[in-house]
């Protein structure tokens, strides 16, 4: 229910800090976070994941995780 809420757009200041991963997930993916905050939150293992999922992230960026994701792996 907290990850629910953490997603939630409408939410002034999602809980980045939250001890539970799938609310700190929940909370990078939150498309109402400040500009440039998304591409901060990449840089921080506890957050990457769920800032890679925010749809606020230019296409090209998502494009260039994806192709970082698929060259790594390769």
């Amino acid at each position: 229910m907290r990850a629910l809420a953490a997603a939630d757009p409408a939410l002034p200041d999602p809980p980045l800090d939250d001890p539970d991963p799938a609310v700190r997930r929940a909370a990078a993916a939150n498309p109402s976070l400040a500009p440039g905050t998304p591409e901060t939150l990449l840089a921080d293992p506890r957050t990457a994941e769920g800032a890679a999922a925010n749809p606020s992230l230019p296409a090209p960026r998502v494009h260039a995780l994806l192709d970082h994701c698929l060259t790594a792996t390769a």
